[in-house]
């Protein structure tokens, strides 16, 4: 779970160094932490605070679900016979945004997933930051009694998974990105083949009406140029009225060529 009285004290759209140092000095040159929070930062860029503080809420509903489905999952491979499977990573929520509309949030508005897997690696970060400034842990060596021992160990792997789970996030994000530009140029590829065919299309059109469709009405034409170009135009166009919007075509070329 998110421990949200910890980012009721942190200054969330402040400086990656003076959040850390306002946590635990002693981290003030942890690279890895600065990291994770400068790229949730950008992700959040433009946020109020009041925004933030929502968006805090519904990322713990996030967290509070997604971990009780790795709960559920492990249990239930454990009932199997399996190992028990640990799935507090990013993939653990995509299931959840089937059921929670990121769109639905009048006070964080305009978020996307990718918007929440940055709110949620930023407080990761928090909680490391957090769990490494614990007594147990500052105390180090000093620690010389069992519950002492246990304690700091617990402290030290915690720190060590939230910053882990936290970089895990930013990488997960940053693949979401690549491949939405990846298919923003696919799709402009094929944009501009589906031009050229189109292009081509109306090209021999007109030749063919020009040369055979003189005294034809556009509409006639029209219907003369769909029959002879049937599989160029089904190849092309998704018109439920393809005559139509070959009529529109040739009116426009026989107006231009007056």
């Amino acid at each position: 779970m998110i421990d949200e009285e910890l980012v009721k004290n942190v200054d969330l759209l402040a400086k990656p160094s003076d959040i850390i140092a306002s946590i635990n000095p002693e981290m003030l040159h942890s690279l890895d932490h600065e990291y994770v929070i400068r790229q949730a930062q950008e992700r959040l860029k433009g946020r109020s605070k009041s925004e933030l503080e929502a968006g805090v809420r519904y990322a713990g509903q996030l967290v509070e679900s997604a971990e009780g489905m790795a709960q559920w999952v492990g249990q239930t491979k454990m009932r199997q016979g399996a190992e028990q499977v640990f799935m507090n990573d990013p993939i653990s929520f995509i299931e959840l945004f089937e059921h929670f509309d990121v769109h639905e949030q009048d006070d964080f508005p305009n978020a996307t997933p990718i918007t929440y897997f940055a709110l949620i690696a930023f407080l990761y970060a928090l909680e490391s930051l957090k769990a490494y400034s614990a007594p147990s842990v500052q105390s180090g060596a000093n620690a010389d009694n069992s519950y002492d021992h246990i304690l700091q160990e617990h402290s030290e792997r915690f720190a060590g998974e939230r910053l882990t789970e936290a970089r895990e996030m930013i990488a997960f994000i940053l693949g979401m990105e690549f491949e939405a530009v990846f298919r923003r140029k696919r799709a402009k590829r094929a944009n501009k083949a589906k031009n050229q065919d189109y292009s081509e299309l109306k090209k021999r059109i007109f030749e063919f009406v020009d040369t055979e469709c003189d005294g034809l009405s556009n509409r006639k034409a029209a219907i003369a140029a769909a029959s002879r170009f049937e599989t160029e135009i089904s190849g092309v166009s998704r018109s439920d009225d393809p005559e139509h919007q070959i009529a529109k075509w040739i009116g426009e070329h026989r107006k231009g060529n007056r």
